[in-house]
């Protein structure tokens, strides 16, 4: 799980704001361009040491009152720990907002997924702060 990504109160931290973080910045590593739920996606999460890509197709995760919650990242046949999902969601606690991640992925390189697993999301998690941090209070 994330560190907090932006206490409930402070202005501009909102559920949506942190979910609009997370499709902008927050999908996978190596994230070029916005998730836009709805709309066809295919990103290359382009995974360190592994030659060619590593894509993977997003789409949205929703409540049952139909809010995004989250994303359902699933591994395509290129990618190195395929077949795979990861599934990264907004949570509270303590009165904060966090992103939990939870997946894995099966392939030659599964155990090592597991093992360098946080470190990767971790840089990304930052990415989502900084970008809802900028946005909101400004550089």
């Amino acid at each position: 799980m994330s560190s907090e990504i932006c206490r409930i109160g402070e202005p501009g931290c909102t559920h949506e704001n942190v979910i609009d973080a997370i499709n902008a910045i927050g999908v996978h590593p190596n994230q070029l361009r916005r998730f836009v739920p709805g709309e066809p996606y295919v990103g290359n999460v382009d995974l360190p040491v592994f030659w060619g890509g590593d894509d993977v197709s997003t789409q949205a995760v929703y409540d049952r009152r139909g809010i995004q919650i989250g994303i359902l990242n699933t591994t395509r046949s290129n990618h190195e720990l395929h077949p795979g999902t990861v599934v990264r969601d907004t949570v509270v606690v303590d009165g904060g907002y966090r992103i939990r991640t939870q997946g894995i992925g099966h392939g030659w390189w599964g155990l090592a997924n597991l093992l360098g697993a946080d470190g990767e999301w971790s840089d990304v998690d930052q990415r989502v702060m900084d970008y809802l941090h900028t946005r909101t209070f400004g550089p």
